[in-house]
């Protein structure tokens, strides 16, 4: 194939197509059927029909929360989910559209930056399509592909015209406040896009705005329902708490006044999340890593390697200062929206080397790149495969059971809220407080809790007894009427691997 032949443009689709068949053909092996990786996927799916319903943006029928980290996302299933329900055929056909729209920005922005030289931007889209977070993605049922496909819509703008002082400048800002809406850590790509034409202060107070302009309604909307322009899941992930040994994160630190913590988490914290980031490159394909370091020395590609590094060395560092955590993710979802930041400037890496050692130097890399890929491929599809299985032998089995055998309209207290709220026909409390915030303040505080229980009286708590031990103790209150369990082996991305439902007597006075 020549090196300007339009089948360069083909090769990405390819590629994400034979990412996803072997995905699906493990999930067919390992999982015998399709379905969604996780329980948050269902949570989108109940606030969806709710919304499609007149409900509300909400968990429980009627009562308003911003229990969606990614309400843009929501947004775009609701239709769907009106129209057909969560039909995994459906959403997965929106995900992997969303996915060949930002295999195609990505191969535009690095052909902008890097002008006839098409086999440089086959090699991004390539690499974006044949990383296993993508794939992941694509078939979630989350945020995740759109969330890509918005980094990628904002290195296209910002190569194209984030220089512009003007009106055209604007729309990078705008795309930052979009992406927000779909992971809000693509907030800490915004100081790149607000000073990247300059440091005048009109010019970055109208970008400021620009990114304000999407964020705005939700943040609204979520400080009405439950007081605060963050969603309930940023609470919930930084373990707010009175309970001293409960938190974590920047704010965390500084709401205590702790300095020495907040110090570890700017000093150290962060750069073990950065590193962990890095480490997961390596694993991924080792050629990555010198690729991302050839970049910086691409040729007309400012701009675009600009915002490309602060995407992957940023969003790191700002997931370990505000909600620093063990891993990224089921499937790297978090780390996700660094992905065609990282593709564009491995690939453009491989064509600042293939000007000095010019042939076969493509080839090389593309066989490179894909060996070790095609290994990372196989261990994504397997936890893919595994990751649905746990969630349909889980919560999906839990929640039908719940739907068929609890009474309608009991109030349930619930630490997994998901595939319940979407099946179980119930109320629920959230234990972890994305859909009762006013838990927030008290999980992790066993006493708090209970005090809350008691005050509410649900019909019947659902725990695994691992994440609750001392509510799966009470039997002089909770009586186990239902268990639902996987071999621990199998685990990939459960609470736990037993999951029981007790019915609930309630004392007149609490002991």
């Amino acid at each position: 194939m020549s090196i300007r032949s339009p089948g360069w443009r083909i090769l990405a689709p390819l590629a994400l197509f034979a990412n996803l068949a072997w995905h699906l053909w493990r999930e067919h092996a390992l999982a015998g059927a399709a379905g969604f990786a996780l329980d948050d996927t269902w949570i989108h799916a109940a606030i969806a029909r709710n919304l499609a319903a007149g409900d509300g943006f909400a968990v429980n029928p009627g009562e308003w929360v911003g229990a969606s980290t990614a309400p843009l996302w929501t947004l775009l299933l609701t239709p769907i989910v009106g129209l057909f329900g969560a039909d995994v055929v459906a959403i997965r056909v929106l995900g992997i559209a969303l996915t060949l729209v930002a295999l195609d920005w990505t191969w535009r922005a690095v052909a902008l930056a890097a002008p006839g030289r098409p086999a440089v931007a086959a090699i991004a889209a390539t690499v974006l399509a044949l990383l296993p977070s993508t794939a992941f993605g694509a078939l979630s049922g989350l945020e995740v592909p759109l969330a890509i496909a918005l980094v990628a819509a904002l290195l296209l703008a910002e190569t194209a015209c984030g220089a512009d002082p003007g009106r055209r400048g604007l729309l990078p800002s705008l795309l930052v406040g979009l992406a927000v809406l779909a992971r809000p850590e693509a907030l800490a790509l915004a100081p790149w896009v607000w000073c990247s034409a300059g440091l005048r202060p009109r010019t970055i107070a109208a970008r400021v705005v620009a990114t304000a302009v999407p964020i705005a309604p939700i943040a609204l909307v979520y400080s009405l329902s439950h007081g605060s322009p963050l969603p309930t899941t940023f609470f919930a992930k930084i373990h707010r708490s009175r309970n001293p040994a409960g938190g974590q994160g920047l704010l965390f630190m500084l709401e205590r006044g702790d300095a020495a913590g907040a110090l570890r988490v700017v000093c150290r914290t962060s750069f073990a999340q950065l590193a962990m980031f890095l480490d997961g490159v390596l694993r991924a394909s080792p050629l990555l890593v010198p690729a991302l370091g050839a970049a910086f020395v691409a040729r007309g590609a400012g701009r675009l390697v600009g915002l490309g590094a602060w995407c992957v060395f940023a969003l790191p560092l700002a997931i370990g200062l505000m909600t620093p955590r063990p891993d990224f993710g089921a499937g790297d979802r978090y780390a996700a929206i660094a992905t065609p930041a990282l593709a564009a400037l491995a690939a453009l890496g491989v064509g600042a080397l293939a000007t000095v050692r010019p042939r076969g130097i493509v080839a090389l890399a593309l066989l490179l790149v894909a060996v070790p890929l095609g290994g990372a491929i196989d261990r994504g599809a397997r936890y893919h495969a595994m990751a649905v299985r746990n969630t349909r032998d889980m919560h999906e089995t839990l929640a039908r059971w719940v739907a068929s055998s609890i009474p309608a309209g009991s109030t349930v207290a619930v630490h997994d809220i998901g595939a319940l709220a979407y099946f179980g026909r119930v109320r629920l409390l959230d234990l972890e407080g994305i859909a009762s915030p006013e838990l927030l303040p008290r999980k992790r505080n066993a006493a708090l809790v209970f005090a809350t229980l008691f005050e509410r009286r649900p019909d019947f708590l659902i725990v695994a007894p691992n994440w609750y031990p001392d509510l799966a103790r009470r039997a002089d209150i909770f009586e186990p009427i239902h268990v639902v369990e996987i071999p621990p082996a199998d685990n990939r991305v459960l609470a736990g691997p037993t999951m029981v439902v007790f019915r609930a007597t309630w004392p007149a006075e609490p002991q």
